[in-house]
């Protein structure tokens, strides 16, 4: 763990706080600066007729800014685009604040918790979304990244870091999937994707890692996690988990997140059962 302090009022919640005060369709309906209470901050945009809905998150560890700075920085386009194509849209810009404000992958009591999906976790964080967030979305992204002291389960039980792009996409329907898009997206940039056959024991084609075919990780098969909790409930169409690598600069890393919202907003693969 590197010993930094970030700064999560002037990098999080004042830019959401002047977001919302310009915003014609966002709103905050659990907003407040009195962490814990909400563990975390969340807004949503009211359309009228809305055609899709969907879920973005960042942050559920909180040595991975990167997803929250994306979110952050890139709120204007996400508006624009929902609007555009009457898309509802709910935002957790940071699931783990007290995390993120240490640079610590988990939460205050030293829980992961994107292994903290379940009834009676004793997550504040994990417990109040099950609790708040109960509508279905055609699909939900959560962002994180892999960072070279990443001293996870998986990691412990003999897995090699990924040194390149990779995502999870948990999607029996085939022509729902936005994966490949995604990957496609990423090399126009001029990024390399994962070329490992195997991630933690999921079979990895190109950077994609497609549940259900690839599932082979005994830990993540528990689904405890966020993305096969809300898929398993029926919660999600389909969950989507990016992986960014710390190692590129932050500047690279949140273009790679302007450029996968810009892609699943406007996709035409998304747009085929409206």
């Amino acid at each position: 763990m590197k010993s930094i302090i970030r700064h999560y009022n002037k990098e999080v919640l004042d830019p959401v706080i002047n977001f919302l005060s310009r915003s014609k369709t966002f709103k905050g309906v659990s907003f407040s600066t009195d962490y814990p209470a909400p563990p975390f901050i969340v807004i949503k945009n009211n359309l009228k007729n809305y055609k899709k809905n969907i879920l973005l998150t960042a942050g559920i560890h909180g040595n991975e800014p990167a997803g929250v700075l994306g979110l952050v920085e890139n709120l204007n386009l996400i508006e624009n685009l929902c609007s555009k194509n009457l898309i509802q849209c709910t935002i957790i810009p940071c699931f783990n604040i007290s995390g993120y404000k240490q640079n610590f992958r988990n939460n205050s009591k030293n829980l992961d918790l994107n292994r903290e999906f379940y009834k009676n976790s004793q997550s504040l964080e994990t417990s109040f979304f099950q609790k708040n967030i109960t509508e279905d979305f055609d699909f939900n992204i959560d962002f994180h990244e892999t960072c070279p002291e990443d001293d996870s389960d998986v990691v412990q039980a003999g897995g090699i870091l990924p040194q390149e792009f990779y995502l999870y996409e948990v999607c029996e329907e085939k022509n729902l999937r936005l994966g490949s898009l995604i990957i496609d997206g990423i090399k126009d940039l001029g990024f390399k994707t994962c070329q490992m056959p195997s991630v933690f024991g999921d079979t990895c084609i190109d950077g994609l890692i497609s549940y259900p075919e690839a599932s082979k990780n005994p830990i993540y098969a528990q689904g405890k996690s966020l993305d096969l909790f809300l898929y398993n409930k029926k919660q999600s169409k389909n969950a989507i988990t990016i992986e960014t690598l710390s190692h590129y600069p932050m500047e690279e890393r949140i273009l790679q997140i302007k450029k996968i919202l810009t892609i699943c907003l406007n996709s035409w693969t998304f747009y085929l059962k409206i």
